[in-house]
């Protein structure tokens, strides 16, 4: 379990119309939570709808970012999954992230994420399993992602692992991802060795475990 920590801001002033406030509150919401997801996911590739355009806020945690995704994702949820894996807007060919998490692969015995960009969110999970993973010696990959890739790569062999990452939903496997109507099943996540291990160093570092060398956590 920990303590979930979500900042918002939203804007105070006394005035009806399309313009920027000039004055902002600023609050923390806190709440104890524990795994946010309990088991491997089940994820559709989103080739219709568009979470961010280029050129827009998609890389920040903005309200319009979500909002645009609620009826999709509520769409896929009647279908059994539990998330959709957003691709680009002009030609939902690549990869981008999850509705709440960045997305990692393991391709080659390398870690590949999508690389960040107007309309992938840097996250600060992501960031600290790359240097994680870098640390373990296992090459890292930052770079555009083809659905292509990823079909293939299941059905290969090549691809081995799969999970998304983020603040709340910290090193969730994938087991199943579901494209143009056909579902791929990939490797049972008990026997996944790099997001596992990455998910225990991570755990470890956050509970006091073993040292945090990086200056991550911050006693309060």
């Amino acid at each position: 379990y920990a303590l979930y920590i979500r900042p918002v801001m939203y804007a105070t002033d006394p005035y009806l119309g399309v313009r920027a406030s000039d004055s902002y509150t600023f609050a923390l919401l806190t709440t104890p939570t524990g795994p946010y997801y309990s088991k491997a996911l089940r994820v559709k590739i989103e080739t219709e709808y568009t979470r961010a355009d280029d050129g827009g806020v998609g890389y920040a945690k903005t309200a319009g970012n979500y909002a645009r995704s609620l009826y999709p994702f509520a769409e896929a949820m009647k279908d059994g999954f539990d998330q959709l894996i957003w691709t680009d807007a002009a030609s939902h060919e690549y990869i981008e992230e999850a509705g709440t998490a960045n997305l990692i692969f393991v391709i080659d015995g390398k870690l590949v994420t999508p690389s960040v960009r107007s309309t992938v969110l840097d996250g600060v999970t992501r960031d600290t399993i790359i240097h994680l993973a870098k640390k373990a010696d296992i090459e890292v990959e930052e770079r555009r992602v083809s659905v292509k890739e990823i079909i293939e790569g299941i059905e290969n062999g090549k691809l081995t692992d799969a999970f998304a990452a983020g603040t709340a939903a910290t090193v969730t496997p994938i087991g199943e991802i579901g494209y143009l109507g056909k579902s791929y099943t990939l490797p049972d996540a008990s026997t996944r060795i790099v997001s596992a291990g990455i998910a225990k160093t991570l755990n470890d570092i956050r509970y006091g475990v073993i040292p945090d060398e990086y200056g991550w956590n911050w006693v309060l």
